[in-house]
């Protein structure tokens, strides 16, 4: 009977699982057990509590809301397991010990929180840009994502405004543009957050000590603006 609370599951957490479980936490708005001692019980309840919410904010926000989740919470999630011994043998002057680790996070259990904070991270991580020129009309840049080894293109177009003056002493400011691109897989830079917005601008800019700006294609009337700086 002493050892039974040895014998119980135990989590396998370490100091940036229980700081990745607390920004979740109050990013959420869910309560957080204390962790020193805590349950697996009681970390299943927090983190179906967190699927459901998670299933709310994609149906609102759709994936773009997720393109920049800490990648720390990414792999936290991934390593955090629930382990029990499942049997010992015992020597004259040694014990061993058979331990079972199960991963916490599955699709069986908490599908929303694989695929928003594992999957999706993961999928947009690996998205970038792919400058063309069609038939001399002015250069621009197709949104690609990695789909099965492979770079496939979307729906989003991005270009500079040819006819933007650039101010002779600073600061310059740039401005991206981004439209519809026929055909595609299906994108949204409306619900782009700020870091992947920034991360597309800073790649994008970068092209101009490539090819000046006065080459790149004009901004169709329905273009918006991706960001400005």
């Amino acid at each position: 009977m002493e050892n039974e609370e040895y014998r119980a599951p135990w989590l396998n957490l370490g100091n940036i699982k229980r700081a990745a479980l607390e920004q979740l936490s109050r990013e959420n708005d869910i309560r957080l057990p204390n962790l020193d001692g805590v349950s697996p019980e009681e970390v299943f309840t927090f983190l179906s509590d967190l699927d459901s919410t998670l299933k709310s904010k994609l149906d609102i926000e759709g994936e773009e809301h997720f393109d920049s989740v800490d990648r720390h919470i990414t792999t936290a999630l991934e390593s955090i397991t629930v382990n029990q011994i499942v049997g010992e043998g015992l020597g004259l002057d040694y014990s061993l010990e058979l331990v079972s680790s199960e991963t916490i996070v599955t699709e069986e259990r908490f599908p929303n929180v694989l695929y928003c904070l594992i999957a999706l991270p993961r999928k947009f991580s690996s998205e970038g840009l792919k400058r063309e020129n069609h038939d001399g009309k002015g250069y621009h840049m197709h949104y690609v994502v990695r789909v099965r080894d492979k770079n496939e293109r979307t729906n989003v177009l991005l270009t500079f405004n040819p006819k933007e003056k650039i101010p002779s002493t600073p600061p310059i400011v740039h401005t991206l543009y981004w439209e519809k691109h026929g055909g595609g897989l299906p994108r949204h830079p409306a619900k782009f957050g700020d870091k992947r917005r920034h991360a597309i601008f800073d790649t994008s800019v970068s092209m101009l000590t490539k090819v000046p700006k006065s080459e790149f294609k004009t901004p169709n009337r329905h273009a918006k603006v991706l960001l400005s700086s």
